[in-house]
């Protein structure tokens, strides 16, 4: 009996110690599992925190709302790596204070046509956001801008990672764009010298593609190339084919408002009765805006008989 018990002892002995040696590496391959996840997520960490402190994108001067209706920022790598700032990469959060509007978007080819591949180390880069295609609740940026003339903005850049957040206050002032287009007809060529038909009609369109009523001024000028009739000039009207009502029996300048987006349809008459062949003249016709100087747009056309011996040619 003692001799079993003996034995029994020592098998329990070495149960306890397998079952320890056991625990103990079981316990050593957790440990061991336990810092190497740790490790790596400190270096994750680490890494991540390296990039987010070695990238810096400020905005170094004021932001300004251009006459051509965008918002002009100059940006600059103030950080140790090159800096994306590509297609739906930079965040931008525009904020009125005073009013509670706002209006987040991200950057892309549409709004920004210069936010293209990278910025290097210390490089300065000049953008032009587009504010009528950035889209907000209510309306554009140009929307917000309009209805908030004359407040104060906060504007927020910042990466997609989050790598970097910059900002600028800026006074939203009053904006007056001024654009305008000028279609171009077709050279007018009527019968021959002995025709019944010996008046030219020109159809013009002029539109207002500024922010404001605009004024502009009409101006006619002959340009003679061969014979010009003791009256060329007949008529300017309103409307097109020269049958709608007259505003002006002269050649003289002629003035006239258009509000935002309208279209104005114009027509003037020359007269050909001078039954010669050889008539050939050129037109040109000035619109420009009384609003903002230097904005102009011509258009040069050619009135002739077809039987002159050099017919018209196409603008």
């Amino acid at each position: 009996m003692h001799g079993h018990k003996g034995i029994s002892i020592i098998v329990a002995i070495i149960l306890v110690v397998a079952i320890t040696l056991t625990l103990a590496v079981v316990l050593f391959s957790f440990v061991q599992t336990t810092q190497r996840t740790a490790q790596g997520q400190t270096q994750s960490e680490t890494s991540q925190l390296f990039v987010r402190a070695s990238s810096s994108l400020r905005i170094i001067d004021t932001p300004i709302i251009g006459a051509d209706n965008t918002t002009k920022l100059v940006l600059r790598n103030t950080g140790f790596r090159e800096i994306d700032i590509g297609e739906n990469n930079l965040n931008i959060i525009v904020r009125v204070p005073s009013t509670g509007e706002a209006c987040s978007f991200t950057l892309n080819s549409t709004n920004c046509a210069l936010c293209t591949g990278n910025m290097s180390v210390g490089s300065i880069r000049a953008i032009d956001v587009n504010n009528t295609a950035v889209a907000c609740d209510g309306g554009t940026l140009s929307d917000i801008f309009t209805r908030n003339n004359g407040f104060r903005a906060d504007l927020t850049l910042s990466d997609r990672a989050a790598s970097f957040v910059t900002s600028q206050s800026f006074d939203i002032s009053t904006v007056t764009i001024c654009r305008v287009s000028l279609s171009s007809p077709p050279d007018q060529v009527h019968g021959s010298a002995t025709s019944s038909d010996l008046l030219f009609c020109f159809n013009y369109s002029v539109q207002n593609l500024g922010n404001i009523v605009d004024q502009y001024r009409w101006r006619f000028e002959f340009v003679q190339i061969e014979v010009l009739p003791d009256t060329p000039f007949l008529g300017f009207f309103n409307g097109t084919n020269c049958d709608a009502a007259l505003l002006s029996a002269t050649s003289g300048d002629f003035f006239f408002n258009i509000s935002p987006n309208e279209i104005r349809n114009f027509s003037y008459r020359l007269n050909n009765t001078v039954n010669v062949t050889d008539v050939n003249f050129t037109t040109i016709i000035s619109v420009s805006s009384q609003n903002c100087a230097g904005i102009e747009v011509r258009d040069t056309t050619e009135a002739c008989n077809a039987a002159d011996a050099t017919p018209c040619t196409s603008d």
